[in-house]
């Protein structure tokens, strides 16, 4: 004959010591009680019951730590992204305006009356298209 924790059952109808040859048999026929997972001791089940509480508990914590570790990850993607794209705005212009500053004497524009104004255009244009390109696909 067995004690079996208030855990399991209420007070009242706990068997006891002295319980009936019923009671005994019933408790054992019972797979969720101390007895059936084989504890002798009503304390060693509820350190058993703690520990799986305690497991639980850790699991949840584990499972909120890679929840935030992702989006973590996601929002630095963001923003490597949203960086990427403001270099690629500002690489343009630098380039056409390294061209140009290169004081060659043979190129066409350097001597036609819109050129300065054609390549400025032509950087605010270019900008203008990448901008719209990166706004489009969410970029920026």
């Amino acid at each position: 004959m067995s004690y079996i924790t208030g855990a399991i059952y209420p007070s009242s109808d706990r068997p006891q010591l002295g319980a009936t040859e019923e009671e005994t048999l019933r408790a054992y026929a019972d797979k969720n009680t101390a007895v059936a997972l084989g504890y002798a001791n009503p304390d060693i089940h509820e350190l058993h019951a703690l520990q799986k509480t305690f497991n639980l508990h850790e699991l949840a914590i584990e499972n909120a730590l890679r929840v935030h570790d992702t989006l973590l990850g996601q929002q630095q993607n963001d923003d490597t992204k949203k960086i990427s794209a403001y270099a690629a705005l500002l690489m343009v212009p630098t380039i056409v305006g390294s061209v140009y500053g290169m004081n060659f004497e043979v190129m066409p524009e350097l001597k036609w009356e819109f050129g300065y104004p054609a390549a400025l255009l032509l950087m605010l244009v270019s900008c203008l298209l990448l901008y719209w390109f990166f706004k489009k696909n969410k970029w920026l």
